[in-house]
């Protein structure tokens, strides 16, 4: 296959620039891309795409939690029980205080009273 470039000055100023050529594509034939998805396990498709498990996340946690350790680092990450949200707190190594928590205990407390409005809510409509 040749590709000409083309001027947009009009037909008297067309000068065909330098010809490229490029090598010819050949499809694959359909049969062959079936079977190469159809040799994909089915259930390592489903893992793929399942949300990890509540110990999985948690065991995740404390990994992270180990490593970040072992660099003497403040930073300690952990999975809200109530509302399954992950928190990211910053801690003084010396005197184990909470500097800063993301999110904050504030935010985390206004999210669990909301869970518990809009249970009363669809309890009432029920």
């Amino acid at each position: 296959m040749e590709v000409q470039q083309i001027s947009n000055s009009g037909a008297s100023g067309y000068q065909p620039a330098v010809k490229v050529s490029t090598p010819d594509v050949k499809p694959q034939p359909a049969g062959e891309v079936v079977a190469a998805v159809a040799a994909v396990p089915a259930h390592a498709v489903q893992q793929a795409v399942a949300a990890p498990s509540a110990e999985e996340v948690k065991q995740s946690v404390e990994k992270i939690n180990s490593t970040i350790q072992t660099m003497n680092s403040g930073l300690q990450f952990s999975v809200d029980e109530d509302t399954k949200k992950n928190v990211v707190k910053v801690v003084d190594m010396a005197t184990k205080d909470v500097i800063r928590q993301i999110p904050t205990p504030e935010v985390l407390a206004i999210a669990k009273a909301l869970d518990k409005l809009q249970g009363l809510l669809v309890k009432d409509k029920a």
